[in-house]
């Protein structure tokens, strides 16, 4: 039965932290403000009403000249079905996909002086958990796919001008990734797992511009990253074959997370707030996925499987209604497309589609200091198949995904 639905599109696992792979294109994640998921992400690093600016552009910090705190949690449930035939003879099946991810983060910054701004961040930009279980019927193209990244962001903001800040993170991460499936034959069975992880340095940046008040843009970057985790693989089983011996091993894959530019733009006139954010991921980076185990004496020596995905752009725009000084009411819709456009290549580990966002949230301020975010999003996404590679390929499947996902989110901000 199908456990964990590809949540994958960031950090997270099931937990502490987990990701939910219909959340953003690809692996990627959003979910750093319960604020921002009222709204689809749009204004993201400009909006200037909670502390997450510096996870999507360190400049942003600006936007909110207050020194305080926040933490949050998204949950994301996926509902649908997962059906079809494996690359093994005569394997076929539907299972349910019942999935529930929560996402938790914790943002803090102060206001050093009129010029510079300090903030710390920790939170999770790209993941992806799948689990099918053992008795999957397309178990040779995967079982249990769990990549985890957990960001460690610190921050520094400064005011170059009145009216132009600039912004960049260090970061400190941590990758770890699992993946397990079954080589079949002979009417027996091998299992095997890679367990890999390791901890790495990266960067962000940005600058945003003011030209009035409360009116701002923000342009930001994430250079591309190639991390290298190291591990074991461990192969168990009865399956005679020394293509697939048994046993452990040293092993390692390098993961390819791509470029990103982020534009983001916010205004507020009278009551209302207006925001939109256009994202650009290079994810034609990601042409493929390998597992080595150089010393394994067969196939699992090197597990490539081809992806060839394509650069992709986020849409998004919301609104805000500053309703009284008690309510502030939001609501945003979003187009976000998968970087996997073809389905020969899109896989079972990662059956990414793309998705369009609806949602809707509210801060209720209990005083001036202390104030609840809520939202809720529903994705929608269209019904779409996966195959492993190309059609009558060795290791190829034709799996068929229908499903839909729910996200919530609840979050509170303290004012120092």
């Amino acid at each position: 039965m199908f456990k964990k639905s590809l949540t994958f599109t960031a950090v997270a696992a099931l937990a502490a932290f987990s990701a939910g792979k219909a959340e953003a294109a690809g692996y990627q994640l959003n979910d750093y403000s319960v604020t921002g998921l009222g709204r689809s992400y749009a204004g993201a690093g400009v909006a200037g009403d909670d502390y997450s600016a510096l996870a999507y552009n360190p400049a942003g910090m600006f936007s909110n000249q207050k020194s305080g705190m926040q933490a949050g949690i998204t949950v994301v449930q996926q509902r649908g079905t997962v059906k079809g035939a494996g690359s093994f003879p005569g394997e076929s099946g539907k299972d349910l996909i019942r999935v529930y991810s929560p996402l938790p983060n914790f943002f803090t910054q102060m206001a050093v002086n009129d010029k510079f701004m300090l903030g710390f961040g920790v939170y999770t930009p790209y993941g992806l958990a799948s689990d099918y279980g053992d008795d999957f019927f397309a178990s040779q193209e995967g079982i249990t796919t769990d990549l985890r990244i957990f960001d460690t962001n610190l921050s520094v903001a400064y005011k170059i001008t009145d009216t132009l800040s600039f912004g960049a993170g260090l970061i400190y991460r941590y990758v770890r990734g699992k993946v397990t499936g079954q080589l079949k034959g002979l009417g027996r069975m091998n299992e095997y797992e890679y367990d890999l992880d390791n901890w790495d340095w990266y960067g962000n940046y940005g600058f945003m511009w003011e030209p009035e008040k409360d009116t701002r843009i923000g342009i930001s970057y994430r250079p591309t990253r190639h991390h290298k985790v190291t591990g074991k693989l461990m192969v168990e089983g009865n399956l005679p074959l020394l293509a697939v011996a048994t046993g452990t091993y040293d092993a390692y894959s390098t993961q390819i997370l791509p470029e990103q530019m982020i534009l983001s733009g916010f205004t507020k006139k009278g009551d209302f707030g207006y925001s939109f954010t256009a994202r650009w991921s290079r994810w034609s980076r990601f042409r493929k996925f390998s597992l080595y185990a150089p010393a394994h004496p067969g196939i699992l020596a090197e597990k490539t499987v081809p992806y060839q995905w394509k650069d992709t752009w986020t849409f998004a725009v919301g609104t805000d209604w500053y309703y009284n000084e008690k309510w502030t009411y939001r609501a945003g819709l979003s187009y976000d497309k998968s970087p996997a456009t073809n389905g020969l290549f899109r896989t079972t580990r990662i059956p990414d589609q793309s998705r369009y966002w609806a949602s809707l949230g509210f801060t209720y301020n209990f005083d001036k200091k202390s104030r609840i975010d809520v939202a809720y999003a529903h994705l929608f996404m269209r019904t779409y198949r996966a195959h492993n590679g190309a059609a009558g390929g060795p290791g190829t499947a034709d799996v068929k995904y229908d499903a839909q996902a729910n996200i919530l989110g609840v979050q509170y901000q303290y004012d120092f």
